[in-house]
């Protein structure tokens, strides 16, 4: 079944409940209690519905997946599909961490110095290797510009 007629058919059900509902309302005791059924079955709805858009508001300021509200109608397949996509973010996120963890190990026991720096030249990560060769330390010199840091006419050379 398609997603729009997912969203689209219970809601037309409940529009047509609260139709129902106002319909006897108005032929049991008339035009004006039918109108004023209808008026406070619109502002329930509506209240309804800002009381979930707030909680998706307060969720999206501290997304975790463990503190995602329920929902009721069609704001529990939203908060469902919230849901999927936080635990596979998280998955991908301890996967992504893993692997860079692997990676710097393998990068730490290199003979060679390795350097990690960011588009405009500012050290995330170097290895032993290039702390020795280079004369950097991590703790130290880590979100410093290269450039800055080593006054080899030839290094910065090669850099640019």
């Amino acid at each position: 079944m398609s997603p729009r007629l997912l969203f689209w058919v219970p809601t037309g059900l409940r529009a047509l409940l609260v139709l129902g509902g106002v319909l006897f309302v108005g032929l049991s005791w008339g035009l004006l209690p039918s109108l004023v059924f209808a008026v406070l079955g619109l502002a329930t709805v509506i209240i309804l519905q800002l009381h979930y858009l707030y909680r998706l508001s307060v969720w999206l300021d501290h997304p975790q997946s463990d503190n995602l509200p329920d929902g009721w109608g069609a704001w529990t397949d939203i908060f469902a599909r919230l849901y999927r996509l936080r635990r596979l973010d998280e998955k991908n996120q301890i996967e992504l961490a893993e692997w860079l963890a692997r990676f710097r190990q393998a990068m730490h026991l290199l003979p060679d110095g390795v350097a990690i720096m960011d588009d405009v030249l500012f050290l995330e990560w170097c290895n032993p290797a290039a702390e020795r060769h280079l004369g950097l330390s991590l703790e130290r010199d880590c979100n410093m510009r290269v450039t800055n840091l080593i006054r080899s006419p030839e290094f910065i050379d090669y850099i640019i």
